[in-house]
């Protein structure tokens, strides 16, 4: 995946993560879209999303730019629910620009593993969803749910490694793909733990739910527990599909 595509899924997450914002800052769930595009609620504003635009193209050392992306967190608090998940999309996106100006040999090198032990209890179980479609990607194959499971994070020879007991949760609920959406982001909302903000967003993508498909997004932002998080996740899930047909970085 070329970096460019990254940064447009990535600005993708940030404008899904906005509407979530705007959703949550409005508290009328049957105006919000209306709100919203009226311009009467506001998401992140705009100098923020172009500050976070401007930390994604940066090309200091990578903890530096870590670093700068929890103090911007930490000095805008509707950020919060998006930083781990900024770890990982930060880090995808220096592994991106690094081995494209440096080879694949920069992911061997001292400085990049000693960057790895820094951010070991940093970051989310999006990382393997991004570096899922990206093997799509690369192998030119549509994202499916039973690949992504049991062909990418599970060894069917091995049904208790570590993340049969961290996506036990969707290998249970795999039936919600045949389900209306409002069921799937009801289920979702009960989740707790690793697949918390994830559960929702990746089972409406299996099921075909796109931008363009109502009525994901306004029955994201109108009855989610996470808008934000669920909303941009599902744009950045969405854009990474469609990498390489446009670019708005």
């Amino acid at each position: 995946m070329q970096p460019h595509h990254f940064l447009d899924a990535v600005h993708g997450y940030f404008e899904g993560y906005s509407w979530g914002v705007a959703a949550a800052r409005a508290n009328q769930p049957k105006a919000i879209m209306h709100l919203i595009r009226n311009g009467e609620v506001e998401g992140l504003h705009y100098e923020l999303q172009k500050d976070i635009r401007k930390l994604f193209l940066r090309e200091d050392e990578p903890a530096d730019i870590i670093q700068a992306w929890d103090d911007l967190v930490d000095a805008h608090p509707d950020l919060e629910e998006a930083r781990e998940m900024g770890i990982d999309m930060l880090s995808l996106a220096i592994i991106l620009q690094k081995t494209l100006r440096e080879g694949e040999e920069f992911l061997e090198s001292e400085a990049w593993e000693s960057f790895e032990e820094e951010l070991a209890d940093r970051g989310t179980e999006l990382m393997s969803a991004m570096t899922y479609l990206a093997d799509c990607l690369e192998n030119e194959v549509e994202p499916a749910f039973d690949d992504f499971l049991y062909g990418f994070q599970l060894e069917s020879d091995e049904p208790y490694q570590d993340e049969f007991f961290i996506y036990e949760e969707m290998l249970a609920r795999q039936g919600l793909l045949e389900a209306p959406v409002e069921d799937i982001i009801r289920e979702g909302n009960a989740i707790e733990g690793e697949l918390a903000e994830l559960f929702t967003p990746l089972m409406l993508f299996f099921k075909g739910i796109h931008l363009e498909t109502p009525p994901g997004l306004p029955e994201i932002l109108k009855k989610s527990k996470h808008p934000a998080v669920h909303a941009g996740v599902l744009f950045l899930l969405c854009r990474l599909e469609r990498a390489g047909k446009v670019s708005i970085f």
